[in-house]
């Protein structure tokens, strides 16, 4: 659409077949608008569509999702939300990370997660050693309110 904003569309059609038969066409569909304000800051708009029998009645047919991503020098921050339109779910992430040294990383991590009545929140503090590409480190959990570990990217509490 521009220099620093672009739209993506897809739709896949499926159908399954097997020892009961022809299952129902499935379709997935998803429309993404992402737009580059500065060298540092991007934001992503989704629109995702889903007829497939199974998912779309856990995380509904029609769902909007958005993600910023802001990174300057040793601060970077990322937030998702997600929206399903015709279920009662919605799921929020935000991290916060500073970059101490360039192997050493401190950060936030906030996550909600709602379907239907059922409500899932968690706080997380991180203190993070990069090896290469890898990452480890120690992370202290709100919910669980103990120390655990974090392994590429995945916490262990």
């Amino acid at each position: 659409l521009g220099k620093t904003t672009s739209l993506s569309t897809n739709l896949v059609a499926s159908q399954l077949a097997g020892s009961r038969g022809k299952m129902p066409v499935g379709f997935v569909g998803n429309a993404t608008l992402s737009h580059r304000f500065t060298e540092s800051i991007t934001s992503l708009i989704f629109y995702d569509y889903t007829q497939d029998g199974f998912n779309d009645k856990v995380v509904g047919r029609h769902r909007l999702s958005a993600q910023m991503y802001v990174s300057r020098g040793r601060f970077s921050t990322s937030i998702f939300g997600s929206k399903s339109l015709d279920v009662d779910r919605v799921s929020l992430f935000g991290d916060a990370s500073y970059r101490i040294a360039p192997q050493w990383r401190v950060a936030y991590q906030y996550t909600m997660d709602r379907f239907n009545s059922t409500r899932f929140l968690d706080y997380n503090y991180l203190f993070a050693y990069r090896i290469g590409w890898r990452e480890v480190g120690l992370t202290w959990s709100l919910r669980s309110k103990r120390i655990g570990f974090m392994l590429l990217g995945a916490s262990f509490n």
